[in-house]
């Protein structure tokens, strides 16, 4: 038998836990947590540096191409401000 518990002003009660557990196998889902938890075993600045070099082999002029429009582009915007500024 228990013995009864008295209300107390310092202990605050938990709130209840639901744990259903899946009724369906996926295969695809658990290829996919195994494969993030193998990626997170791993270094991380490898990980992130096969990426970076899987962009630029796909994209070899990517950093040529983004420094010319970012010329462009502060060239547009302020002679857009130097007209505005002007009239």
């Amino acid at each position: 038998m228990r013995v009864p518990r008295l209300p107390s002003i310092f202990k605050s009660r938990s709130a209840k836990k639901f744990d259903m557990s899946t009724r369906y196998y996926d295969e695809r889902k658990e290829r996919i947590k195994l494969a993030k938890e193998k990626s997170k075993m791993k270094d991380k600045s490898v990980h992130k540096d096969y990426f970076v070099k899987a962009w630029k082999a796909k994209y070899p002029g990517y950093e040529k191409q983004s420094s010319v429009r970012l010329l462009l582009l502060i060239f547009a915007l302020s002679s857009l401000t130097y007209y505005l500024l002007k009239y």
